[in-house]
């Protein structure tokens, strides 16, 4: 069975499930593998358009960067007190005053610079950045607008970004997988009573999420989600799944 047909199957045969459970492990898995990787590109299909539309890293830094230059060790830029206490967020530049004086107790993240360094970090850790270190070099807003503008550092930025989105994947994808076979281990000793193993649930679970992935998908586009409807869509495939595998349990059976 082809991975489109089997996505077919899953999203509405529920008489054919059992045929899906026939699958070889190498399949289904392929299946996973494939089905999760589509909809990691496409999930990220807005934020590439934002991106591309604020012209990068390089147009945020030109629309919302000040003005600033790092000469002989020394920041010169305009002041800057900005503080989201919701967020616990706070950025604060004075080129006249000593910043490690800032009390940064309950801040979830900031950014605090002076004449001398720059301080940035959150409730865990903090790094600091002596502008001593630049030496002599002289450093300004439109150097950094180029250093984000290189193919190498936007091909850097662009793995980093990609390598950080599919390990979120896996691990989001396998954590719904060993919770859904939970739920579906629940659902048969209760109300189905199949003779299924966790083996068998996980390769449901596989098929069962496939439909409520895409609906939530549809939903995360338009900007809208609802994390009750998408599990409570899945609890609803594993049962109508497993009831059609009841009923031909024995075919099966032989054929495993």
């Amino acid at each position: 069975m082809s991975f489109f047909k089997q996505m077919i199957t899953a999203i509405y045969k529920f008489k054919e499930y059992p045929r899906l459970m026939l699958m070889s492990t190498g399949k289904t898995a392929g299946y996973i593998v494939i089905f999760s990787l589509l909809v990691c590109i496409v999930s990220q299909i807005p934020m590439a358009v934002g991106y591309y539309r604020i012209g990068g890293i390089s147009g945020l830094i030109r629309d919302h960067v000040p003005e600033f230059s790092i000469k002989n060790g020394k920041l010169s830029c305009e002041s800057i007190d900005f503080s989201d206490e919701m967020m616990g967020v706070k950025i604060y530049v004075d080129n006249n005053e000593d910043v490690n004086n800032i009390d940064t107790t309950g801040l979830t993240s900031y950014l605090l610079a002076d004449s001398d360094k720059m301080i940035f970090g959150n409730n865990i850790q903090k790094s600091v950045i002596e502008f001593s270190q630049f030496g002599s070099s002289s450093f300004d807003k439109q150097g950094l607008i180029n250093l984000f503008s290189g193919r190498k550092m936007k091909l850097a930025l662009l793995i980093i970004y990609g390598v950080t989105a599919l390990m979120g994947m896996c691990i989001s994808t396998l954590f719904s997988l060993l919770s859904l076979a939970v739920i579906a281990m629940c659902v048969n000793s209760v109300f189905i009573h199949t003779n299924m193993g966790f083996g068998g649930a996980l390769k449901l679970s596989v098929y069962a999420r496939t439909f409520p992935v895409l609906l939530t998908l549809i939903f995360g586009l338009a900007g809208m989600s609802n994390f009750i409807v998408y599990w409570a869509l899945q609890i609803t495939y594993i049962y109508l799944g497993l009831k059609n595998i009841k009923k031909q349990e024995a075919i099966i059976l032989a054929e495993l």
